[in-house]
């Protein structure tokens, strides 16, 4: 494939994503629905006929592996998603305690810049190695510098959960009364 085919398609080669995309492409799912598949169900996208029972049997539960691997990480994008769609606004309503008033980056920290990168390349990134297990250690290692996003989110952690703890929980909850 040409560069400028894969610029234009937003995969490098191996099908890594080069540029954020909208997390809304990925369709909703339950949560740990993966894990009701029996070995036996899975459909291999892998020539079988050539391989023992052993190897077989080998395949599938790497498969299973990477597919698990795979749902949870979009079960946290989703839930990354459900967070800045529907708790995010809620800061900024009138009724807000005075205590959490401007306290949105302390609350929240940089969730959106975290959901960006799960959403628009790790995921991507291991859907693309779903069928190559044993690479799929290459795709922490090329994004390494990307989980220091956690660095920032969890300073502010302790200050989050003091104020969450002592204002948050009575406003969210009168809110769904």
């Amino acid at each position: 494939m040409s560069k400028t085919t894969q610029e234009n398609n937003g995969l490098e080669e191996g099908g890594v994503p080069l540029s954020p995309v909208n997390g809304k492409n990925f369709p909703p799912s339950a949560v740990n629905s993966h894990l009701l598949i029996r070995g036996s169900q899975l459909n291999l996208s892998i020539n079988t006929d050539d391989l023992s029972q052993e190897e077989v049997k080998k395949s599938k539960t790497l498969l299973l592996i990477m597919r698990e691997l795979i749902q949870t990480e979009r079960d946290y994008v989703n839930s990354l998603e459900y967070i800045i769609e529907n708790y995010i606004p809620e800061l900024m309503r009138e009724d807000i305690p005075q205590a959490l008033r401007g306290q949105r980056n302390v609350v929240f920290g940089n969730i959106e810049k975290i959901y960006e990168f799960h959403s628009g390349y790790f995921l991507r990134a291991l859907e693309a190695y779903e069928m190559r297990p044993f690479a799929i250690g290459s795709i922490f290692l090329r994004y390494e510098n990307q989980f220091h996003l956690y660095a920032l989110y969890n300073k502010n952690k302790p200050k989050s959960d003091a104020l969450m703890s002592e204002y948050g929980s009575a406003f969210f909850r009168k809110d769904a009364t």
